[in-house]
């Protein structure tokens, strides 16, 4: 992306990820999650369901909740009615 000149930001990042969730690869959405982090963007509520539905489009159900439990423990990110 970044040779194509596209700009890297939070809402770019987050397309990336959703792309690669509804793919199938929470994997590697978590891997874009980590690049967010790198590039010092704050995680978003956004960012936290695109990673959650990955997960139940993956049918790993226990996953997306122990991802939500760990949203709702000691984060700055409040769920919303999306989550």
């Amino acid at each position: 992306m970044r040779e194509l000149g596209i700009p890297l930001n939070e809402y770019t990042l987050g397309i990336l990820i959703n792309c690669f969730c509804r793919m199938k690869r929470v994997d590697f959405g978590f891997a874009i999650f980590g690049f967010f982090f790198k590039c010092g963007y704050r995680a978003n509520v956004a960012a936290f369901n695109t990673l959650i539905n990955g997960y139940i489009l993956q049918d790993k159900t226990a996953d997306a909740v122990k991802l939500f439990m760990g949203l709702t423990k000691g984060r700055d990110i409040t769920p919303n009615e999306v989550t």
